[in-house]
C-alpha cells in the first residue's frame, strides 16, 4: 500500500510540475535522481552491516561466477 501511495503522490506531483516546463522538469529529475542515490546509499549501508555481522558469526562468502 505504501508503494501505491508513493506512485500516486509522484503522479500528482508530476502533473503539477508539467506547466513549469524546464524548471518543473529539473525539479522532477532532481527528485528522481535524489531518490535513486539515496536508495543506493541505503543498500550500501545494509551491505556493510551484513558484512560486519557475517564476520562476527564467521560466515564465509560464496564465490559467484
Amino acid at each position: 500500500m505504501k508503494l501505491f501511495g508513493a506512485i500516486f503522490f509522484s503522479t500528482i506531483l508530476g502533473w503539477i510540475l508539467i506547466p513549469f516546463n524546464v524548471f518543473g522538469i529539473a525539479i522532477a529529475f532532481g527528485i528522481i535522481a535524489g531518490s535513486l542515490f539515496y536508495g543506493i546509499s541505503q543498500l550500501l549501508s545494509i551491505k556493510e552491516k551484513l558484512t560486519m555481522i557475517s564476520k562476527h558469526l564467521d560466515i564465509k562468502e560464496e564465490k559467484v561466477r
